[in-house]
C-alpha cells in the first residue's frame, strides 16, 4: 500500500465517502486502504475504555443468522463496542482491482493485526515497501506513532484503513454466509467454536437477489468457512474465496458492463481474548 494514496483516500472520504459508496457498489467488494506516514504533532491522551457488551449464550439458531451476525458482535457498532472484553486480530486479504492504465486486472493486498480493547484499537499496518505502520485508533482520534512517539493526526489514514480493512469481510461472509450449513465444532485459540460451510451458491436465490441489490455488487462467488464462538456468537476466523466482475465505479451507466474479473481471498483470526490492553503509551 502506498502512504501517499492513503492521504488521498482520507481526504475523499471525508469529503465525499466516496470510497465507501463505490466499495460497495462500484469496483468491487472493497475499496483498499492504503497507509501514510505521519505528520504533525499532538499530545497524547489515556485511551477510553468501553465496556465490551454482556455475552449472551449463543449455540443454536439459524446458520445462516449466526454467521451474519458474528462480525458485527465481534467488531460493534459505531461507538457500541463488541462482546468480546479485548482480543488480538490478524487479518490478510487478497482482492482484485482494474487498473485504467493498464487496463488489467492486478492484485492488491492487505495486510494488518491489531489489538482491540473496546473503542479502542493499537494497528500494525503493512505496507508495500516491506516497513510497517503502527498506530492507534481512540474513539473518534487517530494517533501514528513516529520514532517511538505518538502523534494525533487523522490525515495519517489509520482509522481510514481499519474502517475500510472492514469492508469486504462484511460483503463476502454475509453474501457467503446465506448459505451456510453446521460442520461440526472445534476449538479456536482455547475457545469452543462451532464451524459452518459457506458458500453462497447455497442459498435461497430471492434472498441472495434481495441482499445483492444493496451490497456486493458483481460478487459472483463467495465461499469458505466460518468459526463462530458458542458463549458469545462472535466470529473467531473464516477464510474466504470470492469472484467478482470489477465495474466503473464512475460510470452513470448502471447497465455498462464490468471491465475485468478477478479473486480474491480473506483470512481473519482472532486470539488472545480477554488478554490485551490498549492505551496511549505515556
Amino acid at each position: 500500500m502506498s502512504n501517499t494514496s492513503r492521504t488521498i483516500a482520507a481526504v475523499v472520504l471525508v469529503a465525499l465517502l466516496a470510497p465507501l459508496v463505490a466499495a460497495c457498489g462500484g469496483g468491487g467488494p472493497s475499496a483498499q486502504p492504503t497507509a501514510a506516514k505521519p505528520a504533525g504533532q499532538a499530545t497524547a491522551k489515556p485511551a477510553a475504555q468501553a465496556t465490551a457488551a454482556p455475552a449472551q449464550p449463543a449455540r443454536g439458531g439459524d446458520p445462516s443468522d449466526r454467521v451474519s451476525q458474528a462480525y458485527t458482535l465481534l467488531m460493534g457498532e459505531s461507538d457500541k463496542p463488541g462482546v468480546l472484553a479485548s482480543f488480538h486480530l490478524e487479518l490478510a486479504e487478497t482482492a482484485p482491482q482494474y487498473n485504467r492504465e493498464s487496463k488489467a486486472v492486478e492484485t492488491t493486498k492487505t495486510n494488518l493485526k491489531a489489538d482491540v480493547q473496546g473503542t479502542g484499537v493499537h494497528l500494525w499496518i503493512a505496507e508495500d515497501d516491506g516497513t510497517t505502520t503502527e498506530g492507534y485508533v481512540i474513539g473518534s482520534d487517530d494517533y501514528v506513532v513516529q520514532d517511538g512517539k505518538v502523534e494525533q493526526n487523522v490525515m495519517a489514514g489509520v482509522g481510514l484503513t481499519w474502517a475500510m480493512s472492514q469492508l469486504s469481510p462484511v460483503i463476502i461472509l454475509s453474501l457467503a454466509g446465506l448459505g451456510a450449513k453446521p460442520a461440526g465444532t472445534e476449538a479456536i485459540d482455547g475457545r469452543k467454536a462451532d464451524a459452518f460451510d459457506l458458500d453462497m451458491a447455497a442459498a435461497d436465490k430471492l434472498t441472495l437477489d434481495t441482499v445483492r441489490a444493496f451490497i456486493g455488487r458483481g460478487v459472483t462467488v463467495a465461499k469458505g468457512k466460518a468459526w463462530v464462538d458458542q458463549e458469545t456468537g462472535a466470529l473467531l476466523k473464516t477464510a474466504l474465496d470470492y469472484e467478482v466482475d470489477l465495474y466503473d465505479s464512475t460510470s452513470s451507466d448502471k447497465n455498462a458492463p464490468p471491465l475485468g474479473h478477478g479473486a480474491g481471498h480473506i483470512e481473519i483470526a482472532v486470539s488472545k481474548v480477554g488478554k490485551v490492553t490498549v492505551s496511549l503509551p505515556k
